[in-house]
């Protein structure tokens, strides 16, 4: 659950071969904008984009690993 997450997350390379964000950006993504940041020049702006992906991963992690106890041996 916490791969498909994850991955769900910095979908790139299937909605950047298939259909470069969509008509009218519909299918764009959030690692697909970062993309599209730098290579605009926008290096500050994809660079922060690329953090939130971080943080939302990090957080996800955290969770789901909390909510199962990943980890913690049994008494």
């Amino acid at each position: 659950m916490l791969i498909r997450l994850l991955s769900d997350i910095g979908l790139f390379d299937i909605v950047y071969i298939l259909t470069l964000g969509g008509p009218n950006d519909s299918t764009v993504t959030l690692a697909l904008y970062g993309y599209r940041a730098y290579l605009s020049g926008e290096w500050g702006f994809a660079s922060a984009v690329g953090s939130i992906i971080l943080l939302v991963g990090l957080v996800l992690i955290i969770t789901v690993s909390r909510l199962f106890r990943v980890g913690e041996r049994a008494q």
